[in-house]
């Protein structure tokens, strides 16, 4: 970032990726469960990671609620609570929080709204590939605008169930383990 040098920032093919130096605190939002090989990724990532250095990882929570936008997205995999404990584990990182969002509302509202694009889908006989706003249909569009301030308000609510295991995601916090 410009303004703190001492934060770097690295867009990367992160299995290719050979750092200049060890850091404190390494991010990796929603990249996991596009790789075949996370595992080797999070080896790599405690390899990168200072002593009692952290990992902040976000991925899609629970493979009963695969959909039509996992498809589009490219993800190979949602995890469960004790698969990326696990995962983690083998990589020497522990687990210090896991948090599990988009429950009930944002779950709800996707569901419509999955529900509503794949009827579409169906009607028009074609799939949005492409998943750009030029191309998805106008309804759903109107949708989402209309809902959006209403929704801001009530996703709110889905804090009160961050620690269930119900949500579409999960928000981890893992620290280096250190011999």
């Amino acid at each position: 970032m410009e303004n703190n040098p001492s934060v770097k920032l690295h867009n990367i093919n992160a299995l290719k990726f050979k750092p200049e130096k060890k850091y404190n605190l390494i991010v990796c939002f929603e990249m996991l469960e596009h790789l075949h090989e996370d595992l080797k990724l999070l080896k790599l990532i405690n390899s990168w990671m200072k002593n009692d250095g952290f990992l902040l990882i976000s991925a899609p929570h629970n493979e009963k609620l695969w959909n039509i936008r996992d498809e589009q997205a490219g993800h190979l995999r949602r995890y469960s609570k004790d698969e990326i404990k696990n995962k983690l584990k083998k990589a020497n990182l522990k687990p210090t929080r896991i948090l599990c969002y988009g429950f009930p509302f944002i779950r709800l509202f996707l569901g419509t709204y999955l529900k509503i694009e794949e009827k579409m889908q169906k009607k028009t006989g074609k799939e949005d590939k492409s998943n750009t706003s030029q191309t998805r249909p106008v309804l759903l569009r109107r949708m989402k605008k209309i809902s959006a301030p209403i929704l801001k308000h009530l996703f709110k609510f889905d804090n009160l169930f961050l620690n269930s295991d119900r949500g579409l995601g999960l928000v981890i916090m893992a620290k280096k383990i250190t011999q």
